[in-house]
């Protein structure tokens, strides 16, 4: 059984990865552990487990999800499970945090620290994927789910009062705050989008998943380096 170990961010890329990880592997081969950490510093981190796809004859994957619920603290969580983990038999470690707030202009920095901490940390199983500017990008550049969130939102009426979304050419250079650009656009229906669990369940739940994984992911490096790293391991 090949076994991978994902930390994000935070609630918003649990909920997505999850989803993801079930469109596009064979559900009846994956079993899902999600935990969520909490504590750190000079206070012991817990896990605490919210949720659960088991193991059955037929499971070929087994991954487990780790929500840090802070994006500096998805290099230390994996830092501090990192040799538990292996001895394990988790082959693959992969972290998934956003840019945001930092500006675009030191994307390049923050990657190399990052990949500078885990040769020191020894963490060689491990990489981080740093979603530009957040996950939102992907979710505001999947063009198609506007119409199956509201009939009424169309990619018509987007650019007649918000933005045109068909001209912007490089969604993770040009949209400082995805996720705030997302929650304008949502209200032309009265929704909104405040990461929220409601809010981001609905928003994933209505992505196009062969969208993302055939031609989105060639519009945005980060998402096509995650989906690259998942690609591997299935």
């Amino acid at each position: 059984m090949k076994k991978l170990a994902i930390f994000v961010e935070g609630p918003t890329e649990l909920t997505f990865v999850e989803k993801l990880l079930l469109e596009i592997g064979n559900k009846k081969q994956i079993s899902i552990r999600k935990e969520i950490l909490s504590g750190g510093g000079k206070c012991p981190v817990i896990s605490h487990l919210i949720g659960e796809i088991p193991e059955t004859k037929s499971t070929k994957y087994k991954i487990l999800l780790y929500s840090s619920c802070n994006d500096e603290k998805v290099l230390s969580d994996i830092k501090d499970r990192y040799n538990d983990l292996k001895s394990k038999g988790y082959g693959k470690i992969i972290g998934l945090r956003d840019l945001y707030p930092i500006e675009y202009s030191k994307k390049d920095e923050i990657k190399n620290l990052i990949r500078e901490s885990l040769i020191r940390f020894k963490l060689s199983d491990a990489t981080i994927v740093l979603a530009i500017m957040e996950i939102e990008t992907w979710f505001l550049a999947e063009l198609t789910h506007y119409n199956r969130l509201h009939p009424n939102l169309t990619i018509n009426s987007i650019r007649l009062s918000v933005t045109d979304l068909e001209k912007i050419k490089d969604f993770e250079r040009e949209v400082g705050h995805p996720a705030e650009l997302l929650n304008k656009i949502y209200h032309l229906v009265g929704y909104a989008y405040r990461k929220k669990e409601k809010q981001v369940q609905r928003t994933v739940n209505n992505l196009g998943y062969t969208e993302m994984y055939i031609d989105l992911r060639n519009k945005l490096s980060s998402l096509n380096e995650f989906i690259t790293y998942l690609d591997d391991f299935f």
